[in-house]
């Protein structure tokens, strides 16, 4: 089963301005939860979302095409890799056709680590 990255917004507090966590939420023994906070930027509610996802998945070396959307909570969004093994170009090629909405916002890419020499 595919791991899903779910966000959540982080008011500001008197020593911490505004959030998004992302969070990889544990499955089991072998995989324990894993989060990034990224301060938050001030582009639009999707945008940080989006950027805070990507920075996990991009940590955690989970490549490929990512997808978000709301979550049943209303208090964040979730994203969700999808399978295949799409490039970059490929899928801002189907992207451009209206498939996912707007790169960086509905949607990321994230380029597969290359092998080490």
């Amino acid at each position: 089963m595919r791991q899903s990255i779910t966000t959540k917004y982080l008011g500001p507090t008197n020593s911490k301005g505004s959030r998004i966590k992302a969070t990889a939420r544990k499955r089991s023994h072998s995989f324990p939860e894993q989060a990034l906070t990224s301060n938050y930027g001030y582009r639009s509610t999707e945008e940080e979302h989006c950027i805070a996802a990507h920075a996990l998945a991009a940590k955690l070396g989970w490549s490929g095409l990512w997808v978000g959307g709301g979550n049943v909570d209303e208090d964040g969004y979730v994203f969700v890799n999808v399978p295949g093994n799409l490039t970059d170009g490929e899928v801002t090629h189907w992207a451009a056709q209206g498939a996912w909405g707007m790169r960086g916002r509905d949607w990321f890419f994230v380029e597969p680590k290359a092998a080490a020499e």
